[in-house]
């Protein structure tokens, strides 16, 4: 099994006439350490920059709740990469949990009025 992260057309159109395939809702589950080495492992970078900007972060007062602040200027300089393209894509590890719990994509104010309806 392999993850591909919003396929061209042409794949996404075969992926549905084969009927066998399976579509990222974007949920993911995992421990921590088995992120932490995947991110290791696959994109030090960012690991080692998010690192450093949660090192430098500051706590603030919360409402009954502990709450940081990350430090902006290392967490800007953080790659930009989806966490999608950048592990899931090139992990060994993927596994799929087929279920049918009435997600949806809420791309618009009119798709979130429908969900409250």
């Amino acid at each position: 099994m392999r993850f591909v992260e919003k396929p061209d057309l042409a794949r996404a159109e075969s992926y549905v006439a084969a009927g066998s395939f399976y579509w990222n809702a974007g949920m993911f589950c995992f421990a921590a350490g088995t992120m932490l080495g995947l991110l290791e492992s696959l994109t030090p970078d960012i690991l080692r920059d998010c690192r450093a900007a949660l090192k430098a972060a500051r706590r603030v007062k919360g409402d009954g709740v502990a709450q940081i602040e990350l430090d902006k200027a290392r967490f800007a300089a953080v790659r930009k990469e989806s966490i999608d393209y950048a592990v899931l894509e090139k992990a060994e590890n993927v596994s799929v949990v087929p279920c049918d719990i009435g997600w949806s994509d809420i791309g618009s104010w009119t798709a979130f009025a429908d969900l409250l309806a």
